[in-house]
């Protein structure tokens, strides 16, 4: 639909997201309850992680990655 150059990946079941350790009980407004926390994961070329970013705030996410991966 949109043109994409790249593959989404999609984890219905949270299988993924719990062997890397994102799918947590999380607490909200005095409630808790499972969800993904916000985790960004750098790959290299070949699909390796090379950078975790945890818990990450979107004002800051382009600076942290552009650092990342100028070096």
């Amino acid at each position: 639909k949109h043109q994409l150059n790249f593959d989404l990946l999609v984890d219905e079941d949270f299988q993924l997201s719990e062997a890397v350790g994102v799918y947590q009980l999380k607490k909200s407004f005095g409630k808790e309850s499972m969800g993904i926390v916000r985790t960004t994961f750098v790959l290299d070329e070949e699909g390796k992680i090379i950078d975790v970013i945890e818990k990450v705030k979107v004002k800051e996410q382009m600076a942290q990655l552009k650092e990342i991966l100028e070096g």
